[in-house]
Formats: C-alpha cells, sequence, structure tokens
C-alpha cells in the first residue's frame, strides 16, 4: 500500500435533503478519522452543502483534482455518467446505495465493467447478489448508519404528540392517495378541522421542504410515520423514525424486507396497497386506547433494531474494507 494512497468520493451538487448523501458524507468523515487520506468531489467548484453539519475535505469534479493510478475513487451508482470518468486511470469501485438505481445513468453502451469498475460496495444483504450477478463486479457490503440526532430512548406513548408524518418521494401516485385518505379520515374525526392544537386531535404532516435535522425532531415528538416508498434499498426514513420513537407504518420496498417483521418492529404492507395501509391507519388512532400494548412493544422492538445501524459499525467495516484494498494495490 503507498502511503500517498487518496481515497475520493464523488458526489452529487445537490441541496435536497437526502441520507444517501449523507452517507456519502460520513464515509469520508470516517476514513478520514481512522488515518486514510480521503475526500469528497463535488461536480462544481462553488457549490455547498447547507443542510448537513458534516465537515470533511472537499474537491471539485470541473477543477480536475489531481488522482493518480494508485488512488481509489468511489462513484455512486447514479453518477456513472460523470464525463471523463472512464478515461480515468485509477481504482475505481461503485457504491450502490439503491439498486432500483444501478442503470439509471448507465450509458447505453457502457458496462461497468467498461467504465473500469474494478469492485463494488452495497449496503445491505439483499444487494450483494444483484450487484453482483448484474454488473458482473464482487460487491462488499458498508452497512448504513441512523444519524444520533434521531435517538430519543423513552417509552411512555401517551407524551407523544397526536401527529402522524408522511415523506412525500418521487410524487408517488401511492403517497397521493395516503395523502388524501387520511386527511379524508381526519377531518371526519376531527370536526373543527386537522389544523387544530396537539395533544387534543390526530394532525397529519407532510415532511416537505424540512431539513434532516427537523425531521429529526418532528420525529421525536409524533406518534406514527407513514412512507410510501417502494424501491428503497434501505429506506432510512423508516428506522429513523424507529430511532426516533415514532411508529413505522410502511411498504415492504426491499430494504425493509432485510429487517422489518410486520406487527413486531413495523407495520409493514405490500407494495402498492394503498387503501390497506390506509385503513390500517384509520384502524390505529381510533382504536389507540385499546392498542397501548401492542404499539408501545412494537416501539421498543423498534429502539432495538435500529441502534443496531449505528456510525460505529458503519465506520468499522469501511476500515477494514479500504485497509485491505489498499494493501492490495
Amino acid at each position: 500500500m503507498s502511503s500517498q494512497s487518496k481515497i475520493f468520493y464523488l458526489a452529487p451538487d445537490s441541496n435536497t435533503p437526502s441520507w444517501g448523501l449523507g452517507i456519502i458524507y460520513h464515509h469520508v468523515l470516517a476514513l478520514n478519522e481512522a488515518g486514510f487520506s480521503a475526500f469528497l468531489v463535488h461536480e462544481k467548484k462553488g457549490f455547498t452543502l447547507d443542510w448537513l453539519e458534516t465537515k470533511v475535505p472537499v474537491l471539485y469534479w470541473n477543477q480536475s483534482p489531481s488522482i493518480s493510478a494508485e488512488d481509489i475513487v468511489v462513484v455512486p451508482e447514479v453518477m456513472v455518467n460523470m464525463k471523463g470518468l472512464k478515461k480515468l486511470k485509477c481504482r475505481k469501485i461503485l457504491f450502490v446505495q439503491a439498486s432500483s438505481f444501478l442503470f439509471e445513468m448507465l450509458p447505453e453502451d457502457e458496462t461497468h465493467l467498461s467504465l473500469g469498475f474494478e469492485s463494488a460496495m452495497g449496503i445491505m444483504p439483499h444487494m450483494m447478489p444483484i450487484i453482483e450477478q448484474f454488473t458482473k463486479l464482487g460487491a462488499d457490503m458498508v452497512p448504513p448508519f441512523v444519524a444520533p440526532y434521531f435517538c430519543k430512548t423513552e417509552n411512555k406513548l401517551h407524551d407523544r404528540e397526536k401527529a402522524i408524518l408522511i415523506f412525500p418521494k418521487f410524487h408517488q401516485q401511492d403517497f397521493g392517495i395516503v395523502k388524501r385518505v387520511v386527511e379524508d379520515k381526519l377531518k371526519e374525526i376531527n370536526p373543527s378541522g386537522i389544523t387544530s392544537i396537539f395533544k387534543s386531535k390526530w394532525k397529519l404532516i407532510v415532511l416537505k421542504g424540512k431539513t434532516h435535522n427537523e425531521v429529526a425532531e418532528l420525529m421525536k415528538e409524533a406518534t406514527f410515520f407513514i412512507a410510501t416508498n417502494t424501491f428503497e434499498s434501505f429506506n432510512a426514513s423508516c428506522v429513523e423514525a424507529m430511532s426516533a420513537g415514532c411508529i413505522s407504518i410502511c411498504y415492504e420496498a426491499f430494504g425493509p424486507r432485510d429487517y422489518m417483521v410486520n406487527e413486531k418492529n413495523a407495520f409493514v404492507f405490500p407494495n402498492n396497497e394503498a387503501y390497506k395501509l390506509s385503513n390500517h391507519v384509520f384502524e390505529l388512532i381510533e382504536n389507540f386506547e385499546q392498542k397501548q400494548t401492542q404499539l408501545s412493544y412494537i416501539r421498543e422492538e423498534g429502539y432495538k433494531l435500529a441502534a443496531t445501524y449505528n456510525y460505529q459499525t458503519t465506520k468499522d467495516k469501511l476500515v477494514e474494507l479500504f485497509t485491505k484494498k489498499l494493501q492490495a494495490s
């Protein structure tokens, strides 16, 4: 291993809060903490991320950072179309955080092998065989983690706000259906409307235009969280809700199959069953008092599950992986 070998993580110039981007930043942070020389590479000079406080060394792709043949460039699956990437003479690792986006930006006349990738990283167990079969790359798993500012370990369900959070993503049809039918139901049980004061009547809050920290604060006070994503490989927001003591109501998607068990640590439904999911929300709020024992159990199991997705575990695996990678160069 060369003492001068460096690690570069490409990152998109996007200020839309995304924990996938947060994970990339924290990979760079963890590697530097462990003594590696690691850098975050944004696309254009001048871009700054304004929703994440994590500080790491930042370079810019359009300024042609100095990258040698012994260095490693880690490329998110959605950035494989970056101009100049194929010609770059260095070691390349594909970083897949969403297997549903594996071919989203891959040029039609290219493969991951033809672009020069030597291996891949994934974040969840179910992703490994998918990545290896369809990219022909060997894959290592580096698990994700939940930001510690989501954590709130308290068990009194009655201290929670009567709030249901719902997260819109990519204007999914299912989000629109669930939002509308839940709002209509709340108008029935709250005749004065859904803008009433917390602790007196149930309220639906759409998590739109919120920073990551603002979402964390809402999750630490609300009772339920609804996610209608069908394609997530981790579904970080569900685990964030668990860590905050907010009960997740979601689709099985891809990632939740790895860790969620229906009526044990969350309420999980088949993908696209928007009305079935909505009806269960109705049942939960209409029978809230009678379901205290079940809900408290689900919250406690959610805490336990979320605690396994922590920064130290991610860092340890990352250090182990890159130590081997650089020793092999």
